[in-house]
């Protein structure tokens, strides 16, 4: 089966019975691409959540617009200018003593508070290896629009979706699986869920591997109030309106349950499981499973692949076992221990039972809403040799 043909599925029709399309002002169509670079350096990546800049200062910086509406009467730059949250949408930019009050759609405030939490989440998770470096975070005003830019270091490397297109070999592709699956299990026990775990957001050099991209991150539950803010507007944001933020991240690699419920630490273990079964074989199944579950071959097609790369039993039963449709069946600490093991790697010690923590609540499955009831149902099966088989299917809706 090739990758276009997986992509090729009915998912477009989960996305339109469950979502609205997302979409967000690009910082770059503003103002004219001369300012825009002199104020926030080159282009190099675009994404849902506005552009990738070089820093003209060193690092990188992530830019998004305010709005694509200017909404301030002030001509010219001004860095560094302070923006308060006044309460709902509403907001107060502050320049010296001049103070100008101004209010944001919907979608846009829900924009702003996204980049907020990202550079809030950021810095709770500085020391956390294998994580990307937080610099600071900026507001600016260019000829009436207004941006905010979070400040990163460069993580080193390239995005190992680059890597595996220009050919990963099979022991690159098991280490920069095993060391960001380490890096996830340390953000996990922060109550940190990423979100959007795929190849475009772990890079690596051959010898070192970093997440990034937090824009789609929550904290689980009530770990909202523990993190640290910088400023009390700051808490006004995250607080009030985390819960609120629409579902962004990428198809390819989504979880199943994420299209009828919030992201958990469990769909962060899917998303990884499909990012690594990517580096390994340049399969991509996500859709695939969403749409057919069992219905479908691609488990056995997925099999038979990685035994076709090389990969060792061990990773290939943690992967599969780890596609599970039932959140609560799926392993993180399986799947770092195929891996490490495979590497010659010693058995980290953190790695302790699997657990289900969502963004806002550890309910039980019986309360997930009917359609998912409906959706899917999973069931392991012990196989003579001790390996498991996974039984799927969708029910009809």
């Amino acid at each position: 089966m090739t990758r276009s043909g997986l992509q090729q599925t009915e998912i477009g029709s989960l996305v339109k019975s469950h979502g609205v399309r997302y979409t967000v002002p690009d910082p770059t169509k503003l103002i004219d691409q001369r300012t825009f670079e002199t104020v926030f350096g080159q282009c190099r990546d675009s994404g849902s959540f506005g552009v990738i800049t070089k820093s003209p200062y060193g690092g990188v910086r992530k830019v998004l617009a305010f709005s694509k509406k200017p909404l301030v009467p002030l001509e010219g730059v001004h860095h560094n200018v302070r923006i308060d949250h006044l309460g709902g949408k509403s907001y107060r930019l502050q320049e010296g003593d001049q103070s100008i009050d101004f209010t944001l759609s919907k979608s846009d405030h829900l924009h702003v508070v996204g980049g907020i939490i990202e550079g809030v989440i950021l810095r709770s998770l500085q020391g956390v290896e294998g994580v990307v470096s937080y610099r600071d975070r900026k507001f600016t005003v260019v000829d009436k629009y207004i941006f905010m830019s979070t400040e990163m270091d460069e993580a080193p490397g390239e995005p190992t979706y680059d890597l595996v297109e220009k050919g990963l070999t099979l022991e690159s592709a098991l280490k920069i699986s095993y060391d960001s699956a380490l890096t996830l299990q340390k953000i996990h026990k922060e109550n940190v869920i990423h979100g959007d775990i795929t190849p475009k957001n772990i890079m690596s050099d051959g010898q070192r591997t970093t997440v990034t991209d937090f824009g789609n991150s929550r904290v689980t539950g009530s770990d909202l109030y523990r993190l640290s803010f910088r400023e009390a507007n700051e808490r006004s944001f995250v607080v009030s309106f985390a819960n609120a933020l629409p579902k962004i991240g990428t198809l390819d690699y989504f979880a199943p349950e994420t299209f009828f419920e919030d992201s958990s630490i469990p769909s962060d273990i899917f998303s990884k499981t499909t990012t690594d079964l990517y580096l390994t074989t340049g399969m991509i199944v996500a859709p695939t499973i969403a749409n057919e579950g069992e219905n479908s071959i691609i488990f056995d097609v997925a099999e038979e692949t990685m035994i076709g790369k090389g990969v060792p039993e061990s990773v290939r039963e943690a992967i599969l076992f780890n596609l599970s449709v039932s959140p609560r069946e799926r392993d993180l600490g399986r799947l770092i221990s195929a891996l490490g093991t495979s590497l010659g790697a010693e058995r980290p010690v953190e790695i302790g039972a699997p657990f289900y923590s969502s963004v806002s609540t550890q309910s039980e499955l019986s309360s997930k809403p009917r359609d998912y009831q409906q959706f899917v149902e999973a069931r392991t099966e012990m196989l003579p040799g001790g390996r498991y088989k996974r039984k799927m299917f969708r029910r009809e809706l």
